[in-house]
């Protein structure tokens, strides 16, 4: 059990002495082959403890950054988030200033 920058947990596998991989990636290429240059493999469900086959998909790091942006929210919907992102940047100013 491993946990990554975010604090998020996820199983991670030694391959070789001091050679540690994530499970996901293990797993996807034991059924699938090896994972093509440029892509990611990502959890289906968003459950970084269930490495079973059928909840991982590849995909590109193209297809993740965007999935990761703001940009794919309604335009409507970015004042908001921009709002937001600045309300809570204060807040912890102000707790850290404490």
């Amino acid at each position: 059990m491993r946990t990554d920058q975010r604090g998020h947990q996820y199983y991670a596998i030694r391959i070789k002495e001091r050679i540690w991989v994530p499970l996901k990636n293990k797993i996807w290429q034991d059924h699938n082959g090896p994972i093509p240059a440029g892509h990611i493999i990502i959890y289906i469900d968003g459950n970084s403890l269930n490495c079973e086959p059928d909840n991982l998909k590849c995909i590109s790091k193209k297809e993740n950054m965007y999935r990761n942006s703001i940009m794919r929210f309604p335009k409507e919907y970015l004042p908001l988030i921009h709002l937001n992102a600045k309300l809570r940047k204060q807040i912890k100013k102000h707790e850290y200033n404490k």
